[in-house]
């Protein structure tokens, strides 16, 4: 950026002072992007940065010559009770044949006018989003879906804009939110150009049983590794991107208003600092949990209480597991890891049932409970295999696979508890899982921080969550080995 400096211009002549005057030198590091490391890029003041910010004007509409990127786009709001052109007919009327007063409501900004009016850049709106009902065996989501705001890289409003991530070195993304709602969320989503997916398009934190984007109040860091495909477990990085969505789903149990104000969405470089995946140097030495090497049900730790399984939701005999610590092929390196064998079988009766198994560790009495807010992650091995052998029933060839797990830790001292959801591997992988992905189980919602949880841990579970369609079953066998806390 340009630095002030004085020149040295007064001069003493016939007894007369003339005035000093200020000039400016640039200092000039960059003239385009070419000139800048990869994942950076030449700003307005010719200098290489790693993040690019969007700033909207009055109306939410960013101009290409605001940015190292000359982007151009514009922000706007929409629900399922509109059209684009912001009419009272949108695919909760039409497609759904809901009646008007059915239908999400937006109050702020008026949505007709296709614009998003700001202070500042905060774009703040507010409405009602109405309840989802049960259709036809299932919620219908499709045509209720919520509101969203939404920034479209398309100069002019013609949607036409398209963002190639990949060309341009963007890793990232970064936003401010001033409020982080109860279940069902926020979702974060990177709509692909071209692309219509059955469960909305890659977001993220995404999972098969669409579990909310781990958004906190203030600053928040999306990593594109961490964007997924609602309803499949597999990451999807978004390389070319037309419109980000920040996405209010309408609620299954309630009408539910809403408030809340989105600013300083900020694109990052895959060198940005924010991006970078390292400890912190006040992290203090890890916490090896368990690598089974002893062969027994105690972690190796012994603040933490002996492994255990369980199963939820049974249905009389038609749930069977086992669990085996002493088993070398569970083994991701040395002699043992933890082997969890399960087979479930939902009987035809027409009832849902959510049947699951799942493995835990308690901290010990002696403990009461664990004071891990200095730690960032939980790293553990695992693998997934669909076979079982004979020490529990083979149901069939044809029983389901599992496609994902999850990872939860409680504090039952504030009822609450945290969760994410990681995608089953055929092979070993390591998975370091930042507790900053972790979202408050809908289930339980409490409106904990989970800062204060993470000071009052009492249990870590790993759990495997089944909704077998009626009459059909599951297999498998989930390896667990080198579980730490870093």
């Amino acid at each position: 950026m340009a630095r002030r400096a004085l020149k040295p211009c007064c001069v003493l002549a016939y007894l007369v002072f003339a005035a000093c005057r200020a000039e400016t030198i640039p200092v000039v590091e960059c003239t385009s992007n070419a000139d800048c490391a990869a994942g950076a890029w030449c700003s307005v003041e010719h200098a290489c940065v790693t993040r690019v910010a969007l700033v909207p004007d009055e109306l939410g509409h960013v101009e290409a010559a605001s940015n190292a990127l000359g982007i151009e786009g514009f922000w706007r709001a929409s629900a399922d009770g509109y059209d684009d052109g912001g009419a009272r007919r949108g695919t909760c009327q039409l497609q759904g044949g809901y009646p008007d007063a059915q239908c999400a409501v937006i109050a702020q900004p008026d949505p007709t006018l296709g614009t998003f009016p700001n202070q500042g850049g905060a774009l703040c709106g507010s409405g009602t989003l109405k309840l989802v009902p049960w259709v036809n065996g299932d919620f219908d989501n499709a045509h209720k879906w919520g509101a969203e705001y939404v920034f479209d890289f398309a100069p002019g409003g013609d949607h036409s804009g398209v963002l190639d991530t990949e060309l341009v070195g963007i890793a990232g993304i970064s936003f401010e939110i001033d409020d982080a709602p109860p279940p069902p969320g926020v979702r974060v989503e990177f709509v692909a150009a071209g692309e219509d997916a059955p469960n909305g398009p890659p977001y993220w934190g995404a999972g098969i049983y669409l579990p909310p984007s781990p958004v906190r109040v203030g600053t928040n860091v999306v990593a594109f590794d961490e964007i997924r495909v609602p309803g499949a477990p597999k990451p999807m990085k978004p390389l070319a991107i037309d419109a980000i969505r920040f996405h209010f789903p309408a609620s299954t149990e309630r009408e539910t208003p809403f408030s809340r104000c989105i600013s300083g969405l900020t694109l990052l470089g895959q060198s940005d600092p924010a991006l970078q995946a390292s400890d912190a140097s006040s992290t203090p030495p890890a916490i090896l949990i368990d690598d089974f090497e002893d062969l027994d049900e105690y972690p190796l730790d012994r603040r933490f209480d002996y492994w255990q399984y369980y199963t939820f939701n049974p249905h009389e005999d038609s749930v069977h597991s086992v669990i085996d610590w002493r088993d070398a092929a569970a083994a991701r390196d040395g002699n043992g890891g933890l082997n969890l064998e399960w087979s479930f079988a939902d009987p035809p009766d027409g009832v849902f049932q959510a049947t699951g198994v799942g493995l835990r560790t308690l901290i010990s009495t002696t403990q009461v409970y664990l004071d891990v807010s200095q730690y960032t992650r939980l790293v553990f091995s695992h693998r997934y295999q669909h076979a079982v052998d004979d020490r529990v029933p083979d149901l069939g060839p044809n029983c389901l696979a599992a496609r994902e797990f999850t990872v939860s830790f409680g504090c039952p001292e504030y009822g609450a508890g945290f969760e994410a959801w990681v995608p089953m591997s055929s092979e070993y992988t390591t998975t370091s899982l930042p507790f900053r992905l972790f979202t408050e189980a809908a289930w339980n919602y409490k409106g904990v921080a989970i800062e204060d949880c993470l000071k009052r841990v009492e249990t870590w579970n790993f759990h495997m969550v089944l909704d077998l369609p009626d009459g059909q079953c599951g297999t498998g066998h989930w390896f667990l080995d080198n579980v730490s806390l870093r």
